[in-house]
């Protein structure tokens, strides 16, 4: 497909080169790109002045670094990653939260009979080594007093770790919930499907922001009119994708290779984490100085941030007031 090399989606727009913007992925297209797609494809993003070209990425640094040094105005990254990122001098900053909390999850098998986090204690959990999550549990099992000296952390790749747990060699996983949750169980035949529980880190204590829109900080000051413009129709992706999920699954299918089936019931997975207190009083996309604190504590602890850094450094709400 033509996404391949570069997806280039333009839907019109004014003339001008100032309003042509390229916004760079975290990933291939996913059910968590709905609210750019469902703006792009409704025209929320030409009716504001815009032409936006989407391309794909191959990470949340990936797209944090394209970002950094101008090859794409505008990208979706994790707010960890990227706060690591800015401490590395990498001059980008988040102007709107689409996930509210985190989606990092331990699936678990339900015959091992595990409901909280001490239980994970005598068993196994497979996890990336490279992936954010495998650094974010120990904060996770601090936090709920888990001696992770009786959990058998086992180091699997993303492409292994699920057929290990569907054969039973490991307890259970830690990824997002985007793999983990529906859509694992509709990704696999009928009689490979097992049963399974969801932990979210989120319910125990781990409080940071995940999936957003991040801008290059040049282009924040140059053009403020156009960045303004790019949140206010991403949001109204959000807000139309969230209430119309079945078309935003067709707006996703047609730059995807997923099944409609399957991009829906990730998107549907995902939709709960779009909203929050703050989203609630203040607007979707909303982000409080609170959980960007505890963000960053837990990248300078555990993420391999060197520094924490004044919180203005890392986001902004100005955009969406």
């Amino acid at each position: 497909m033509a996404w391949a090399v570069l997806l280039v989606l333009t839907l019109g727009g004014h003339a001008g080169a100032q309003n042509k913007v390229r916004l760079h992925l975290d990933w291939m297209v996913e059910g968590n790109h709905a609210p750019v797609f469902a703006a792009l494809e409704k025209g929320f993003y030409r009716q504001a002045g815009l032409r936006v070209e989407i391309e794909p990425g191959q990470g949340s640094f990936d797209a944090v670094k394209m970002v950094g040094v101008g090859k794409a105005e505008f990208g979706l990254a994790d707010g960890g990653t990227m706060a690591k990122g800015v401490s590395q001098d990498i001059p980008v900053t988040m102007v709107a939260s689409l996930f509210q909390d985190t989606p990092m999850v331990v699936a678990l098998l339900k015959r091992t009979g595990i409901r909280k986090p001490k239980d994970l204690e005598g068993h196994s959990i497979a996890m990336a080594p490279w992936e954010s999550t495998m650094f974010v549990f120990k904060v996770f099992a601090r936090l709920n007093r888990v001696d992770l000296g009786k959990v058998k952390v086992v180091p699997l790749s993303f492409a292994t770790k699920i057929p290990a747990l569907v054969t039973g060699k490991v307890d259970s996983l830690g990824g997002y919930i985007l793999e983990l949750g529906s859509p694992f169980l509709m990704g696999l035949k009928p009689e490979d499907r097992v049963e399974i529980n969801l932990m979210k880190f989120s319910d125990y204590g781990i409080r940071m922001y995940s999936n957003g829109v991040i801008v290059n900080n040049r282009y924040m000051q140059e053009h403020p009119a156009n960045v303004r413009a790019f949140v206010k129709a991403s949001m109204k992706g959000l807000n139309y994708a969230m209430a119309n999920p079945e078309q935003a699954a067709g707006f996703l299918r047609k730059h995807s290779e997923l099944s409609r089936q399957l991009l829906l019931a990730k998107w549907k997975s995902v939709i709960p984490l779009h909203t929050s207190k703050a989203t609630r009083q203040y607007g979707y996309g909303w982000m409080d100085r609170a959980k960007w604190e505890s963000t960053q504590r837990i990248m300078v602890e555990h993420g391999g941030q060197k520094k924490a850094l004044p919180l203005g450094q890392l986001f902004t709400n100005r955009f969406l007031r």
